[in-house]
């Protein structure tokens, strides 16, 4: 029952940055909920629906569970019968848990001698590097699905024992986390080599956990907080050096050996924040593009994080001069694009990063890359510090 314990401790991480997101998205005194980045917007917009049908969907977790399982692994099942697949484990592996990862291929040189291996139940949509993509599945055998799919159905009983029953939506994912960890466990070597995107969630520990192999994790998004919000502050260690914070999460990393990060202050962040040791940091670079826009007004680029800061970004685009400014936005990649269905036409969804003349953001990663090359970043995290921006930037002549 090893394997289950270190599967349900992964969860100290997850529930740790839920927690997180549900201050900045609801305030403190609102009640928590599990994925508040998927789920919260359906919260915001049908409040009254979603309070009766989410304890539904806690109570028959274990039900949907043991029923989409079932489904999955006779599906497995049936491939493991009629294939003959003699490939062989690579040495040297790229785990595809984000597929930011691939962006940096220039960057660390790793694609001429690394294969990319995806997760159980994930496709891959890059055409241009398939020919180097290897699925976890390839390497599955009887016992390892049998094994997955039996602690999948325990695994509500011991995260309701661990953490109470408002955190059982989290089993759902349980079942593809045990299939890679004893697919890993099982083919890596001690001269393994597998490289990760920083996540620090459930799928960075599980390389973590592992027993054999050479682990390095590639910086994602930034750890540095530069703004201080004290609703937020149990969750941050301060970085004195910089006058910072970074966001401090409770299982840090022991067996992980090198960090690649953006540059010597994010890798400082990272370490502090995700590290209970010194690591070996190389550092590899922002990888931000500009694109220059023709305006007849000063350009304003908002980054944004829709399902996060509705409340923010409405209000902003909703009192910003735009007798002064043209405006663009950038939302994250994950951002449901008909929250922004409040936009005039004097607003445009964009998916490149323009030459603005003003940047107004959330601690992005982003947001850092502008301001490394110099460009003026105004930083958000609630509708007060939203009031100060417009309050400078509305006057601007």
């Amino acid at each position: 029952m090893k394997i289950i314990k270190l599967y349900t401790s992964t969860l100290n991480n997850d529930i740790y940055l839920d927690e997180y997101t549900n201050i900045l998205m609801f305030g403190k005194d609102k009640r928590f909920i599990v994925a508040p980045v998927k789920l919260g917007p359906y919260r915001k917009k049908y409040p009254l629906l979603f309070h009766v049908f989410y304890p539904i969907l806690l109570i028959l977790t274990p039900l949907n569970l043991i029923f989409f399982n079932t489904i999955i692994i006779v599906r497995l099942l049936f491939i493991l019968l009629i294939s003959n697949n003699k490939i062989s484990f690579p040495k040297n592996i790229i785990l595809l848990t984000d597929p930011a990862i691939l962006k940096t291929e220039n960057r660390l040189h790793l694609f001429n001698s690394f294969n990319i291996l995806l997760k159980p139940f994930d496709k891959f949509e890059n055409t241009s590097q398939k020919d180097i993509a290897i699925h976890s599945l390839s390497f599955l055998t009887l016992k390892i699905l049998l094994t997955s799919y039996f602690f999948s159905i325990l695994s509500p009983f011991f995260i309701v024992a661990n953490y109470n029953f408002r955190n059982i939506l989290y089993s759902l994912n349980s079942f593809e986390w045990f299939l890679l960890f004893m697919i890993l466990e099982e083919n890596l070597n001690v001269d393994s080599n597998i490289v990760i995107s920083n996540q620090k969630d459930r799928w960075a520990l599980l390389i973590d956990y592992l027993s054999k192999g050479n682990k390095s994790i590639v910086q994602h998004g930034t750890n540095i907080i530069k703004m201080k919000n004290t609703s937020i502050e149990r969750f941050l260690i301060y970085m004195s050096e910089y006058e910072t914070w970074a966001l401090n999460i409770p299982l840090k990393y022991k067996t992980i050996n090198k960090l690649y990060a953006f540059n010597k202050i994010e890798g400082d962040h990272v370490v502090a924040g995700e590290f209970d040791k010194k690591i070996d940091v190389d550092y590899i670079g922002y990888n931000i593009i500009i694109n220059h826009f023709k305006r007849e007004k000063l350009l304003v680029l908002l980054i944004g994080n829709i399902n996060v800061y509705y409340d923010i970004e409405k209000f902003i685009i909703d009192n910003i001069n735009f007798n002064l400014f043209e405006v663009v936005i950038k939302p994250h990649p994950l951002s449901q694009k008909e929250n922004y269905n409040f936009l005039n036409n004097s607003t445009k969804i964009i998916n490149c990063n323009p030459d603005a003349d003003l940047i107004i953001s959330y601690e992005s990663t982003l947001a850092h890359e502008y301001e490394s090359l110099g460009y003026n970043v105004y930083y958000y995290h609630d509708i007060q510090s939203a009031k100060n921006i417009l309050e400078i930037i509305n006057y601007i002549k």
